[in-house]
């Protein structure tokens, strides 16, 4: 229960800080979830750390009034975890964890988030009513905080998923012993 009040209260600071009144016009760091989210996938593994992620954000969008937004937040974060897990997998990172392998890793669930996030924008100005070509503008001028975002995530995780990895690693070894 402690995890998805984490992820919880990560969404709450991230859609609690806006630069309009607007629903829609967020500051940056828009995407503190995914950060919360991809950490959780990789330090708890794809199942426990999805759910976790996935119930945390669907909690705060729907005690929040964003119960539209939850079923993406939950879908996006089966999707970056997957692909991330995946990566995992293959590069074997379990066994032989080495930085450039986290990079790789961080990379792969970047590139997934970028694709929800940019299709997520594109569907949305659809439903808001805009034709394809504003769509298509609207979808382009998102794209700047998207790559902010990303850039952000993996200069964070690179710092902080070590650190986080040792202590849980530290703490499941005085638990057991």
């Amino acid at each position: 229960m402690v995890i998805p009040f984490y992820s919880y209260m990560s969404a709450f600071f991230q859609k609690n800080f806006r630069t309009s009144p607007d629903k829609n016009k967020k500051i940056s760091c828009k995407d503190l979830h995914f950060l919360t989210t991809y950490i959780l996938v990789v330090l708890l593994g794809y199942k426990r750390g999805a759910i976790a992620g996935g119930m945390g954000l669907a909690l705060f969008d729907v005690t929040h009034n964003y119960v539209l937004d939850a079923p993406y937040y939950f879908f996006e974060v089966f999707v970056v975890g997957g692909l991330a897990t995946l990566v995992i997998q293959l590069l074997n990172y379990r066994a032989k964890p080495q930085s450039f392998k986290l990079i790789l890793i961080i990379l792969a669930a970047i590139i997934a988030k970028f694709v929800t996030t940019t299709l997520h924008n594109f569907i949305m100005s659809l439903i808001r009513g805009l034709t394809l070509q504003p769509a298509i503008v609207a979808t382009l001028s998102a794209l700047v905080p998207t790559i902010v975002n990303c850039v952000t995530t993996m200069i964070v995780v690179l710092i902080i998923y070590p650190i986080l990895n040792g202590r849980l690693r530290n703490q499941l070894f005085s638990a057991l012993n």
